[in-house]
């Protein structure tokens, strides 16, 4: 499977199926385009972002069952982005938008969508003192290991990488 936009724009987030051609996933109603960035191992889902006629972007969840869905911001959220699903589709990661900066998030249907930093501090507890954790770009097939950049304790972006436990 391969995902990404069709062209022109109109057509939406697009899953290209080999030896299957494609299926335009559209987009969220009301916008006006939408990119699709990561499937899941089976193509049975699919996530993205869907942007409005004002530039705000919403992350999308799709699936063959429920069609295209929002993800809920985070708390203080105002647009967001999903980068990455793992290979059963449970967990989708990405980046949330807020009056203070791209902050990296994560989301399950029990939880919903959550600060990564947050997620790290309480369930996960993990010592990122002095990081700021922007976006989170990636997850392995298992949800174990999420990949993203940050800003460091000097100030400087970094790429990195987190292994939770399983």
């Amino acid at each position: 499977f391969v995902v990404g936009t069709g062209h022109p724009m109109q057509t939406g987030a697009v899953v290209w199926v080999v030896n299957g051609g494609f299926v335009v996933l559209g987009q969220l109603p009301g916008d006006a385009s939408a990119v699709a960035s990561a499937v899941s191992r089976d193509g049975a889902v699919v996530v993205g972002s869907s942007t409005d006629y004002s530039q705000r972007s919403r992350a999308f969840r799709w699936t063959r069952q429920t069609g295209m869905e929002a993800l809920p911001h985070a708390p203080t959220g105002m647009s967001g982005a999903a980068f990455g699903v793992s290979g059963d589709g449970d967990l989708v990661v990405g980046s949330s938008m807020s009056a203070s900066g791209e902050s990296a998030v994560i989301w399950d249907a029990e939880h919903g969508t959550r600060l990564l930093e947050t997620v790290l501090g309480s369930q996960f507890p993990t010592d990122i003192k002095g990081w700021k954790l922007i976006r989170a770009t990636g997850i392995s097939d298992d949800g174990t290991t999420i990949v993203g950049y940050a800003t460091n304790p000097r100030g400087q972006t970094e790429g990195w990488a987190l292994r939770l436990p399983d």
